[in-house]
């Protein structure tokens, strides 16, 4: 295969990274998944289409040394978060290669 039909793994990496950079923006999410791992939260997102398909899924973290903002949501407005509540979270998503 000719070197013009393809690109290097690193250099694809690196155009990824440098679109992309790091995002971070408020996200209206509904929760699909909620599981706690030593202290860790780890979530699975989805965004419902009007009829009701899922149109995008996600994954999201919430590492064990910020996880008061649960218990401090959760006094805040009376709910707890579990599967089916939408909410608005602080997203932010970085790319980083293995």
């Amino acid at each position: 295969m000719a070197q013009d039909r393809y690109t290097e793994l690193s250099e694809l990496q690196s155009l990824i990274r440098e679109r992309i950079g790091v995002l971070e923006m408020w996200v209206r999410v509904e929760i699909e998944s909620h599981s706690l791992s030593k202290g860790h939260h780890y979530f699975g997102f989805i965004q419902k289409n009007p009829d009701g398909e899922i149109a995008a899924k996600a994954r999201g973290t919430l590492w064990a040394s910020k996880s008061g903002i649960i218990s401090a949501f959760e006094r805040a407005t009376g709910k707890k978060l579990e599967t089916g509540l939408s909410i608005v979270v602080r997203a932010r998503v970085e790319y980083h290669p293995v």
